[in-house]
C-alpha cells in the first residue's frame, strides 16, 4: 500500500510538471494609448452640492403652435452646508421673464440675476444659512424643440419635454406631450439643478384642454374645471408629486 501511494505521488508530480511546462503563446492586437485621445484628459468629478432644493412647484401653460412651455416655477431651497447669498440653476435655452423672492405674504421681491442660456445665476437678498429656507419665483418660457444638439444639449434625447403632433395636422397621431427628464434633461423645460444625486419634492400645475386625459404615478385626488376649457387634475403619492392638467 505504501509503495502504491508513492508511485501515485510520483505520477501526480510528473503530470503537474508537464501541465505547468506546457504553454500556449497568444498574440494580442497592438494597443496604442495616446495622451491626446478624445476624452483622455477630461476629469469627471462629482457635482458640487451648494444648494439643497426641497420642493419645486410648477404652473405650466402650453403654446401648441410654437411648441413652447410657459412656466412659473416656485422653488423652495436652502444652502446645502455653507452659508450662501446666491443660487445657480440649470436652465437650457429659456426666455427668462422674471426672477423674484416669494415673501411670506406671497408678494414678490425682485432679485438680480444673469443668464447665459445654460445657467441662471441668482443673487439672493441676503446671506442664508443652511437652516434658513427661501422660495424663488421664476417666470420663463422654455423652448425644448429649438434646443440645438451639440450646442444646447448633447443629443435629441435630452430635450426633456416632447410635443407630439402639437398642431394637430397629423391625423394618425394623437395631440399630446410627455416628459422624460432624468437625470439631467429636466432643465430643458423648468429651472432646476442637474445632478443624479439630487432629490426633491416635486409638483406641477399644467393647464391643458378639457379633452385631454392625464396619467401619473400615485392616486388621482381630485379634478377641477377651471372654467376656461381647461381642467386641473391633482395626483397624490408618498413623494407628494402633483400633476395638474
Amino acid at each position: 500500500m505504501k509503495i502504491q501511494n508513492y508511485w501515485c505521488c510520483i505520477a501526480l508530480c510528473i503530470f503537474f510538471s508537464i501541465s505547468c511546462s506546457t504553454t500556449q503563446k497568444v498574440v494580442m492586437d497592438p494597443v496604442t494609448v495616446s495622451a491626446n485621445a478624445p476624452g483622455a484628459n477630461i476629469y469627471r468629478g462629482s457635482y458640487p452640492r451648494l444648494t439643497d432644493i426641497i420642493h419645486t412647484k410648477l404652473d405650466l401653460k402650453f403654446d401648441w403652435d410654437s411648441a413652447y412651455v410657459k412656466g412659473k416655477a416656485f422653488i423652495q431651497a436652502k444652502p446645502w452646508f455653507y452659508s450662501s447669498d446666491s443660487v445657480i440653476l440649470n436652465a437650457k435655452g429659456f426666455k427668462v421673464e422674471q426672477v423674484a423672492l416669494l415673501l411670506k405674504d406671497e408678494s414678490l421681491k425682485p432679485l438680480k440675476y444673469t443668464y447665459d442660456r445654460k445657467k441662471l445665476r441668482i443673487s439672493l437678498d441676503k446671506v442664508y444659512t443652511r437652516d434658513e429656507k427661501y422660495t424663488l419665483y421664476i417666470q420663463y418660457v422654455a423652448m425644448p424643440d429649438k434646443l440645438k444638439v451639440g450646442e444646447d444639449i448633447n443629443s435629441s434625447g435630452d430635450r426633456g419635454f416632447y410635443f407630439i403632433n402639437p398642431r394637430g395636422k397629423e391625423t394618425d397621431k394623437p395631440r399630446q406631450f410627455w416628459t422624460q427628464g432624468e437625470t439631467e434633461s429636466n432643465s430643458a423645460w423648468f429651472p432646476t439643478i442637474d445632478w443624479p444625486q439630487r432629490e426633491d419634492d416635486p409638483g406641477n400645475q399644467s393647464h391643458c384642454s378639457d379633452s385631454m386625459v392625464t396619467l401619473s404615478n400615485g392616486i388621482l385626488d381630485f379634478s377641477s374645471d377651471n372654467g376656461d376649457g381647461t381642467r386641473t387634475d391633482t395626483w397624490r403619492q408618498e413623494q407628494t408629486a402633483i400633476l395638474h392638467t
